[in-house]
């Protein structure tokens, strides 16, 4: 099983290289440069990228500037399309000319390519393989660069550690000063990202950089030795009380075994693999590789935990989202054995695997969205993901907290049933959080309990102020009409300098046909149970990690794998089988999913109530709360 998942993990790998290759993709030419262009899809990222059209990062980043602030759906970039050259003797480069005075000398560094060299010194990258005989560079490799294009270069603007081993209270033994010259629009930050050092770390360095950054200076860089990092087991929870008070020691063992229950579907991944064309797109099968991510973040999490001095043999099934499949895995006596099952995924099967849970005591965390009737009378079920009703709590209490003086306004749909029930838990918990405050809350709610049809609204509008509108809508053709009908409103009926704070569920991250000027002009906030911050240090460190270890990007499943399976093995690290009570006490910086259990009911399981409040701000999806 698991030499089947590593296979398709590899042919996963060069399927996503290879699909999307640029045969056939527009090209541009852009001052005297061909490139492709490349419109963002959902999901791409600068990494992807360099590995579908095998353009170094630093290429479409120059090409780009504005892609080092992430990627946008519908963005289009420029990527440097790559000459590959047959080598025969009638495609011979210009040899390099002997008389070396009226060039200078660039010494070539890891990561460079002709074409960053030639953005650094604003020369086409024709021209340098011209005059250097060269179309493929290796490190240490000397460049010539002709003096008349080089006025703004006098050296290179990275030079070899000036200091090596200093003696400099910021610096431990082995680290090093690198000697940086300022171009046009760096800031700290950009360094900061470049060299991987604080920016309070080059402000320290460089006497506080009172003047701030200029163009042509020099700075000075610290560059920290990696070493290896010593992971206490203490420091992966900090409770606040005796675990010796609390673990009974009968549930502590020595080893644990751990169940992954996905629908890797490995049969029907073979044959859709068969139907690939001997030349051509071979399109992933998807519910194939959203098992793959789940099990690489899982991986993932169990590397950490071990190293961490959690001892865990994992025992991984593909239960093809099959009922009779869970049924003949749950039969097995090996499974009798397990002390914590993750998955499976498929609303039919969990009902199985929570029923086996809670007849042979054994925790069962399902890592998605699931039914909390699964909970009930279950105190061995865990669900890692907020529902929807939790949510437009959460949503509530942001609105109360954040709007207290604004119109707020519930759009109610007795059509659709969903709608309907999201409204009415909004409406309970917000009539219950603001009952009785008329001095800091401007109204009572105003509910519009029909379709689309925002005529209704307007004797509730605050024209001078804010209008919160709540539209707890799943249907992605209720929610595109609702904001295209917003839309007309404003701009037909005088409302272009009334403000509008639109709030929606998760499911809305998914809609990729609503216009995203709607999404920004109407302030669009969204409940969500997860949420990646791709800038964080922590999010790089791990990405760097994953690509490390399997050669790919993770997706959104892998992240949410680790940080759930991270938060059970804690749990089994610091308190043994008896964990599920006592999650909340464990606090690890995640990545993906936050957590906060609350029992359900007395004698039931636990749902992660911790909801984020995401909103879209220049055409970017943050996090507020």
């Amino acid at each position: 099983m698991l030499k089947r998942i590593a296979l398709i993990i590899c042919f996963s790998s060069a399927v996503l290289t290879y699909y999307a290759q640029p045969e056939g993709a527009v090209t541009r030419l852009v001052a005297g440069e061909e490139y492709y262009v490349h419109k963002v899809k959902a999901g791409n990222t600068v990494y992807g990228l360099h590995k579908l059209y095998g353009v170094s990062i630093d290429e479409i980043l120059l090409a780009n500037p504005e892609a080092k602030d992430g990627l946008n759906p519908g963005d289009e970039l420029l990527i440097p399309k790559q000459e590959v050259r047959e080598e025969t003797n009638d495609d011979q480069v210009e040899l390099p000319p002997k008389d070396t005075s009226k060039y200078l000398i660039h010494i070539v560094k890891q990561g460079e390519t002709l074409y960053s060299i030639a953005k650094q010194y604003s020369i086409k990258g024709s021209d340098l393989v011209k005059i250097n005989g060269i179309n493929i560079l290796s490190i240490g490799d000397k460049i010539l660069i002709p003096k008349s294009v080089q006025a703004d270069h006098n050296q290179n603007d990275e030079v070899e550690p000036a200091i090596k081993n200093p003696i400099n209270e910021l610096l431990a033994s082995g680290d090093s000063i690198v000697l940086h010259r300022v171009k046009k629009g760096e800031t700290l930050y950009a360094l900061s990202k470049l060299y991987h050092v604080t920016p309070d770390e080059i402000v320290k360095a460089n006497d506080g950089l009172k003047g701030g950054l200029k163009r042509g200076q020099e700075i000075r860089i610290p560059l920290k030795v990696k070493r290896p990092k010593q992971v206490p087991v203490d420091t992966l929870a900090n409770p606040a009380f005796n675990q010796a008070e609390w673990v009974d020691s009968i549930l502590k063992k020595e080893v644990y075994n751990v169940g992954v229950f996905l629908p890797f579907k490995l049969d029907k991944f073979d044959e859709e693999l068969l139907k690939c064309p001997p030349v051509g797109d071979c399109k992933p099968f998807i519910p194939t590789i959203r098992a793959v991510e789940f099990y690489q973040g899982v991986e993932m999490a169990v590397d950490s935990m071990r190293s961490a001095g959690l001892s865990v043999n994992l025992h991984v099934y593909d239960t093809k989202g099959d009922t009779g499949i869970v049924r003949n895995i749950l039969s097995k006596n090996e499974v009798k054995s397990l002390d914590l099952i993750f998955g499976p995924l498929s609303h039919s099967t969990q009902p199985l695997v929570a029923d086996y849970a809670l007849a042979n005591k054994i925790q069962f965390v399902s890592p998605v969205n699931s039914s909390n009737k699964l909970l009930f009378k279950n105190p061995f079920v865990t669900k890692a993901i907020a529902s929807i009703p939790t949510q437009m709590n959460a949503i509530a209490q942001y609105v109360a907290d954040s709007f207290a003086t604004q119109s707020v306004i519930l759009f109610d749909n007795k059509d659709a049933k969903d709608q309907s029930y999201f409204a009415k838990v909004f409406e309970r918990r917000y009539n219950e959080l603001t009952d009785g405050d008329t001095a800091k809350y401007r109204d009572t709610l105003a509910i519009i309990e029909k379709g689309v049809d925002l005529k209704n609204m307007f004797p509730y509008l605050n024209m001078t102020g804010t209008n919160v509108l709540i539209v707890p809508s799943r249907n992605i053709g209720y929610v595109s009409s609702f904001l295209t009908d917003l839309n007309k409103v404003k701009n037909d009926q005088g409302m272009r300098d009334v403000k509008f704070v639109v709030f929606g569920v998760e499911e809305w991250k998914k809609f990729k046909q609503i216009d995203y000027e709607y999404i920004n002009d109407f302030h669009v906030h969204l409940s969500s149970s997860k949420y990646v911050d791709y800038s964080s240090a922590k999010t790089i460190d791990f990405i760097k990690r994953f690509r490390k270890k399997y050669q790919n990007d993770p997706g959104l499943y892998s992240f949410m794998g680790f940080d759930v399976m991270m938060q059970h093995l804690a749990g089994l690290l610091h308190f043994g089988k008896g964990f599920a009570s006592r999650l909340n006490y464990i606090q690890l910086d995640h990545l993906h999913t936050a957590f906060n259990y609350e029992l359900v009911g007395e004698g039931s399981g636990y749902e992660n109530q911790q909801v984020f409040i995401l909103a879209y701000e220049d055409y970017k999806l943050i996090r507020k709360k």
